[in-house]
């Protein structure tokens, strides 16, 4: 998309620039490893795209009583979020 100079609009109707992606690797505190396609825009905080995640092959909790995390439905590993002031969530990677 950043090629062809596409990018986001924000929930206020701006322009998000899109400058390209990767694929980021690495291990929870669990020593699980994972990886998660990441995008580098002008956003100011973290975006995920839940319905992205879905799709890719992941199940979100966000629950008070059950917890909030992401599970990959074919290695059943889970990943803890917690939510921040705001109800925005944060990936725990360790």
């Amino acid at each position: 998309m950043s090629k062809a100079g596409k990018g986001y609009t924000s929930a206020s109707g701006g322009t998000i620039g899109d400058y390209g992606g990767r694929l980021l690797m690495g291990r929870t505190e669990r020593k699980e490893a994972f990886q998660i396609s990441i995008k580098a825009t002008d956003a100011r905080d973290n975006l995920a795209s839940f319905p992205k995640i879905v799709d890719e092959g992941n199940d979100i909790m966000l629950s008070k009583k059950k917890g909030c995390f992401v599970t990959n439905d074919k290695t059943g590993m889970k990943i803890p979020m917690r939510l921040q002031l705001g109800g925005m969530p944060d990936l725990l990677y360790g």
